[in-house]
């Protein structure tokens, strides 16, 4: 089992879709009580293969990853299941009995892949840029009836979408089969980082993995390699006094400044303060922070703009290496995003 980002599950979907490889999207719709892991937790099975994503592990994932290849060898395509699942040790009956402790419960979607038509996973994979903001949907009108999946960006949702966006997943059911589930799927937004160093080498990846498309910028061109950055987006080289024209950020992306001295982070921000950007971290000492903030404001930068940057950036805890400061922005920024 690999947990990947929600994003690299939808590409994987899609990966299997054109390989004509059947695969069964397990979603948690609804958790009542303790559990590893609530609604929108998705898991990713496909025939042959290993899986990704996960449902919060132990009992009950491995009950529904076998319920799952069941569900794989049945002709139909277009197969759909909605289970729950006891997280206690007073199962309910009818539950699928984990003999875990947590005390909740589960409610989880299996969805075969004929459920996905092409244009619905071409909307979810190319949220993976981060810059829309859409959402997948589960609709069932009855007990007996066809389960139907759709994936609208924000612009093109019907009312009843809109009116439960959000972070959280959203369901409503009647008790007698029909449902309705709501779980936004953008990324948020991309991370800019500034400068091509050392940190940024550990940082990338990590963040890569946490779900953020990354684009790196340094205006040295022999640290601006696509070699160092293999799973960035993009890697570019620009001198940083023309950042706001040639990369634009908005008001969704987050900026992790560190390029090789506090003249190149002070141009970077003056570049973007003004975007203001869902986050602004600058790396280094709090006296280089200090610099760089006096510097900002004799420039005439509003004070509110100037006190939003985080530095030194990263959770404080004790980070001294490349790898461990990386880890601690990675935790920031996961913080950010979670609504921290």
């Amino acid at each position: 089992m690999r947990d990947e980002p929600v994003m690299t599950l939808f590409q994987e979907m899609r990966k299997a879709k054109e390989s004509q490889i059947p695969f069964v999207l397990c979603t948690i719709l609804s958790k009542e009580g303790s559990g590893p892991r609530g609604a929108g937790a998705h898991m990713l099975v496909r025939e042959g293969e290993e899986t990704t994503g996960t449902l919060g592990g132990g009992c009950a994932e491995y009950l529904a990853e076998q319920r799952a290849r069941k569900l794989l060898e049945e002709a139909d395509p277009n197969a759909s299941l909605l289970l729950s699942f006891d997280l206690g040790t007073n199962g309910v009956p009818g539950d699928a009995r984990t003999g875990m402790i947590c005390g909740g419960r589960i409610e989880v979607a299996f969805l075969r892949e004929g459920l996905f038509p092409e244009e619905t996973l071409q909307t979810l994979t190319a949220f993976q840029a981060g810059r829309d903001e859409g959402y997948l949907v589960l609709r069932r009108e009855s007990k007996e009836g066809p389960m139907e999946v759709q994936a609208f960006v924000r612009e093109e949702a019907p009312p009843d979408v809109l009116r439960h966006a959000g972070r959280t997943p959203w369901l409503s059911e009647d008790g007698e089969g029909t449902f309705f589930y709501t779980e936004q799927v953008t990324s948020g937004g991309r991370v800019i980082v500034a400068g091509g160093g050392h940190v940024a080498r550990a940082l990338v990846p990590v963040l890569s993995l946490l779900g953020f498309p990354v684009t790196v910028v340094d205006d040295r061109q022999d640290l601006a390699g696509r070699e160092y950055f293999p799973t960035a987006q993009e890697v570019l080289c620009l001198p940083y006094d023309t950042l706001r024209e040639a990369l634009p950020i908005s008001e969704k992306d987050y900026l992790v400044v560190m390029t090789k001295g506090h003249a190149g982070d002070t141009r970077v921000l003056e570049q973007y303060l003004q975007s203001h950007p869902a986050f602004v971290g600058c790396i280094g000492s709090r006296t280089k922070a200090a610099a760089v903030r006096e510097k900002l404001l004799a420039e005439g930068f509003p004070e509110e703009d100037v006190d939003r940057i985080e530095s030194p950036v990263g959770l404080a805890i004790g980070a001294k290496t490349p790898e461990e400061i990386a880890v601690s922005i990675a935790a920031e920024l996961v913080r950010v995003r979670a609504g921290g």
